[in-house]
């Protein structure tokens, strides 16, 4: 029957004539709006997913308005559709339009006005003034993106909203200040408060940051590789810029090169020269601690790689459980032509927080300029999502080419991931499906799953992550290719109360991954055969039983002194799940042999270690829990 419905359907669309509708985006002075896009949904229903997966592209539409804010679809179906214009902070506003046979006339859409507020910084502490970004809640906004506050050396400073209701006020500040207050006017913001934001209000907003102890060290290097004559003139000034502080450092550089900078705070900056010559964004990541950095050589002249313009300076991943600093692994991934990489301990060869969701936080250079991009497990990340987060204008669309194509596939989570790109392909190829191990021809377990899909609609690389049990339509796919690949998920709290392991090279996994990950999988795995065992021995107390439990136990304590690091984690959660209530003894008998078979393969494969010589006693024991069980184990 539902095809029938999407045969007259589709037979409908192409009998009926198709229009033009056009327009332009204004702001409300009517200056071209800049940074938009439109979207274009039929009124008779309120998701293009309700549709033939064929007709979605006719159902659900996107166009970039050009730079002086036109914008156009063609071969639109006569009837009524809801217009929505789409970008940073821009208010919602559904506009209902009709579309005849012959055509509509061109529509302007004028934003609301945007009014300038007032306010002051008021800094606890000896530091320099700090950039601030501030998220301000609203159900009016359609996307809201961190509100840059730069404060001035007196501490005043104004942004730019567009009128109407906002919400709660989150603030994000660099790791070494803490927010102590905000409000606008008598309105305390750090709990929920609706305000109207109009112009005819004088109220202030006005925050109160702390600073935490800290003291300047120095940085000082050389300039080598530089034509003399250019040093000699003492016109070359070097620069260094954080995007944690509103003044940049400058001094100039002394005909041998040299350059001292006396006073510097901790961060990551963006050390740029300039001079007569000099072409613009000649740069270079610095990190500073809290100890002076006295061999900060600048080599000159810089490859002028197509790299160039986006340097990584770091890269942690990670959670409150435990992170990890990842930064060779994005270095080594994060190049011009290269596809994406996902934040997940499969493709960074570290797991420091098992169990957990984790965050990764990247910091790089664009064009001189420092960004902070952020995401979750297990979305992607690539040089060109990084590009488009500082740029969001790289961004483009080509609205004709709107077939999907299907470019990778992975299931699973944490390190476990398989590629099931060939069959993703033909499942998508023959509709839509319900993503499950079954589905996939693999083996079913009870772990959630999720599958990573990266395709292309519109000549853009977009990516979905799909649970378990969800169905991969292509209309979602559609739907997430329309959310920005710049989109941020802010900086966690928990980045600056964790400290991250130290970094490893390529190849050379961390505690979570490769051998180290199957010696943790066994100690989960026996974990739950002897959670499953004692709740037998509850009930039905026999001598096997408690042989068993005996052996497993041994092994369990041997496995753990084979690795260096305490596991499970603390508030880490170990992969295999808990155990479930009122099951049968046979069941949990069942349970168990799985459990110590699993164990016994990821023990036999994992190999090494610290202390080898518990892993092999290790072996041995779980192999007698397996004999032992087998033999009064249901079936076997």
């Amino acid at each position: 029957m539902s095809f029938l419905i999407a045969i007259f359907f589709l037979h409908t669309l192409a009998l009926q004539p198709a229009s033009v509708l056009s327009g332009r985006v204004l702001n409300s002075d009517r200056t071209p709006a800049s940074n938009t896009s439109v979207r274009l949904v039929p009124a008779s229903i309120n998701d293009a997913t309700t549709l033939p997966a064929p007709a979605v592209p006719s159902a659900r539409r996107i166009e970039v308005a050009a730079a002086d804010g036109a914008f156009q679809f063609t071969n639109v179906v006569p009837g009524d559709y809801i217009l929505q214009v789409e970008g940073l902070d821009i208010p919602k506003m559904p506009l209902t339009v009709t579309v005849s046979d012959t055509g509509s006339s061109p529509l302007e859409v004028v934003l609301p006005a945007k009014t300038q507020i007032r306010g002051r910084f008021i800094l606890q502490g000896t530091a320099p003034l700090p950039h601030i970004s501030m998220y301000w809640s609203s159900s009016t906004v359609f996307r809201m993106q961190p509100i840059r506050v730069d404060a001035k050396p007196d501490g005043t400073f104004s942004i730019l909203l567009y009128e109407g209701s906002y919400g709660e006020a989150h603030v994000v500040l660099p790791p070494a200040y803490s927010l102590q207050s905000i409000s606008y006017g008598p309105i305390d913001l750090s709990s929920p408060a609706l305000v109207r934001i109009s112009g005819n209000q004088s109220l202030e907003l006005k925050l109160q940051v702390k600073a935490h102890d800290t003291k300047p060290v120095t940085v000082s290097g050389r300039v080598t590789g530089m034509d003399p004559a250019l040093l000699a003139s003492g016109n070359v000034i070097a620069s260094m810029q954080s995007s944690s502080y509103a003044v940049s450092l400058s001094v100039r550089v002394n005909t041998d090169g040299r350059y001292d900078f006396p006073e510097v705070f901790a961060g990551n900056y963006a050390l740029t020269l300039s001079g007569p010559t000099l072409q613009p964004n000649t740069c270079i990541p610095v990190v500073v601690d809290n100890t002076d950095r006295n061999n900060v050589d600048f080599i000159f002249p810089q490859s002028r790689e197509v790299s160039d313009d986006l340097q990584i300076i770091s890269a942690i991943f990670g959670a409150a459980a435990g992170a990890a600093d990842v930064t060779p692994m994005v270095k080594k991934s994060i190049r011009p032509g290269l596809n994406e990489v996902y934040a997940a301990p499969r493709w960074f060869e570290v797991d420091p927080a098992i169990g957990h969701t984790k965050q990764l936080i990247v910091s790089y250079l664009y064009g001189c300029v420092e960004h902070t991009f952020s995401t979750i497990e297990p979305t992607p990340i690539s040089y060109a999502i990084l590009a488009e987060h500082a740029n969001p204008s790289l961004r483009t669309f080509v609205p004709e080419k709107d077939e999907i194509r299907i470019q990778a596939a992975y299931w699973g989570l944490g390190n476990q991931f398989q590629d099931v790109t060939p069959r993703v392909l033909r499942l998508f190829d023959a509709g839509d499906f319900e993503v499950s191990d079954e589905i996939l021809n693999l083996a079913s377990n009870n772990g959630d799953k999720v599958l990573i899909v990266t395709y292309s609609y519109q000549e853009q690389r977009s990516t979905s992550v799909i649970f378990k049990g969800t169905p991969v339509r292509r209309a979602g796919l559609i739907a997430d290719a329309d959310s920005p690949a710049w989109r941020n998920d802010g900086i966690p709290e928990w980045l600056t109360d964790v400290q991250p392991i130290p970094p490893h090279e390529p190849g050379d996994p961390g505690p979570g991954f490769g051998r180290q990950s199957k010696r943790e999988l066994a100690i989960a795995n026996l974990m739950y055969a002897l959670a499953e065992l004692r709740a037998i021995a509850g009930e039905e107390r026999t001598s096997g039983i408690v042989t068993i439990i005996s052996i497993t136990e041994q092994a369990l304590a041997d496995a753990k002194l084979n690795i260096a690091y305490t596991y499970p984690r603390v508030s880490s959660a170990p992969i295999v799940g808990p155990v479930r209530p009122a099951l049968s003894t046979p069941v949990r008998l069942e349970n168990a042999t799985r459990a110590i078979k699993a164990a016994l393969q990821q023990l036999t494969t994992a190999g090494g270690g610290p202390n080898e010589a518990f892993l092999r006693r290790s072996v041995e024991e779980v192999q007698q829990a397996y004999t032992a069980l087998q033999r009064i184990t249901p079936n076997n």
